[in-house]
């Protein structure tokens, strides 16, 4: 399930905006609305539809049936994210109810289907040795899903070429299946997940969070992990194009560089998570990344270029690594505190507040095309729209990772001393149960 979450997101971010401002001409203005929508949409279903899923008790487990329930119409919608009709692209307002409408579909039936699977992480995996271990498997499928979407797919999708753009979809969508199905298997949980569950109301899970300042540090940390990777990513086809020069090809062979250099990555900060706090690996991630972006405003030569994305995208990978056991470990210091297991309350809140991530980046979007000019698809670029693509893909960034860096420096506390000895509690004997199952991905 890992392949399919990573890759279905991963393309949406580096490829939507491009498609729809570049390719089909939809106003930058339209599809901030659009992606603001989508986001606030988002923000209202994940911690609703994680709340819904803790209090399932059926034969199959809690989440089980809303995952089978959700697949389908998962697809569907994000094939139809890449495949508007031409009739309603035919007018900018009738292209951005398309839009509106089929992320709304797909991002409900990916909150189900993914946050149902993620959900199980904490609940099967209780020890740093499993978790790191989990979590490197998770890696490699993670990195199979940055091949296809990110390598495979400009080897397939073409500038001007729109058709091309839709059988990608049914591609991507197809590999999504397959792996779907299969995974179910692994991922479906018998009843001893049911056991301890909370009953709680949705108003005292709420309140409970609230009160729960590790958990609310680790949203804002993770809120700017994903706005800085999503700024990232989107921005790499802009920045290819119109600051480079660049063709697909250059954005096909950079990714290809990276997949290579992928597994060493994993590896490291696997082997990192092991043994140092995953404090130390977000502050190094983050580092990395905010050492190498105030370069891609400078530099104009692909070759250096490459370079430099490479180390940005090598810090906010670590970043993107390590949220998941940051996570794990808050939801453990619940455990211990409650005796209740509520991985879906968090995850749901976790869920809901990354996709102002998503609301920020159209914020972003929406600023930069008001008061500075951005318009990539135009015959004569302005510095305008130059400077925008540069704003968003290295200052806003680097500011929100600078800000990432602090806070988790002098505000989190979950870390040291008192993380050690709160594993030590959570891997002692009888304190959590074992699960007959352990398949995640």
């Amino acid at each position: 399930m890992a392949l399919t979450a990573a890759m279905l997101l991963q393309y949406f971010q580096a490829t939507a905006e491009f498609f729809y401002i570049d390719e089909l001409n939809l106003p930058p203005s339209h599809y901030a609305l659009a992606i603001g929508i989508f986001a606030i949409w988002s923000a209202i279903n994940d911690p609703l539809a994680g709340y819904f899923m803790d209090r399932t008790r059926t034969r199959w487990g809690r989440r089980f049936p809303w995952i089978i329930a959700s697949i389908i119409p998962l697809c569907v919608s994000y094939y139809l994210i890449w495949a508007p009709p031409s009739s309603f692209q035919s007018t900018n307002n009738r292209l951005l109810v398309w839009l509106i409408i089929v992320l709304l579909i797909f991002d409900l039936s990916y909150t189900f289907v993914v946050l149902g699977w993620a959900s199980l992480f904490p609940e099967l995996y209780t020890t740093i040795e499993e978790r790191s271990n989990v979590l490197g498997i998770r890696q490699v499928f993670a990195f199979l899903a940055f091949i296809v979407a990110l390598v495979i797919a400009p080897s397939i999708v073409e500038d001007e070429n729109i058709p091309s753009y839709k059988t990608f979809g049914l591609v991507i969508v197809s590999i999504a299946l397959v792996n779907m199905i299969l995974s179910l298997p692994g991922i479906r949980v018998h009843k001893h997940q049911i056991e301890e569950v909370s009953d709680e109301s949705f108003r005292v899970n709420l309140r409970i969070i609230k009160q729960n300042k590790s958990f609310r540090i680790y949203l804002f940390l993770n809120l700017i992990v994903f706005f800085a990777y999503g700024q990232f990513l989107s921005m790499i086809p802009f920045y290819r194009k119109v600051v480079l020069g660049q063709d697909a090809i250059f954005q096909r062979n950079f990714f290809l560089l990276g997949a290579l250099f992928t597994p060493f990555a994993i590896v490291f900060w696997v082997s990192l998570s092991k043994i140092k706090d995953p404090t130390y690996i977000f502050k190094v991630g983050s580092l990395c990344a905010i050492a190498a972006l105030p370069f891609l405003w400078i530099v104009t030569d692909p070759i250096y270029a490459a370079i430099f994305l490479g180390i940005a995208g090598f810090g906010l990978g670590g970043l993107l690594f390590i949220v998941d056991l940051l996570l794990a470990d808050v939801i453990d210091q619940d455990y211990l505190s409650s005796g209740l297991r509520r991985e879906g309350v968090f995850f749901g809140f976790n869920g809901f507040f990354i996709r102002f991530a998503i609301l920020i980046q159209s914020l972003a979007l929406w600023f930069v095309t008001k008061f500075i000019g951005f318009d990539p698809s135009a015959n004569d670029i302005d510095t305008g729209t130059i400077t925008s693509i540069k704003l968003q893909l290295t200052f806003f960034p680097l500011i929100s990772l600078i800000i990432a860096v602090l806070l988790v420096h002098y505000k989190y506390d979950l870390k040291g001393d008192l993380l050690l000895a709160q594993r030590e509690e959570i891997a002692a004997p009888g304190s959590i149960r074992t699960y007959e199952s352990k398949g995640l991905n």
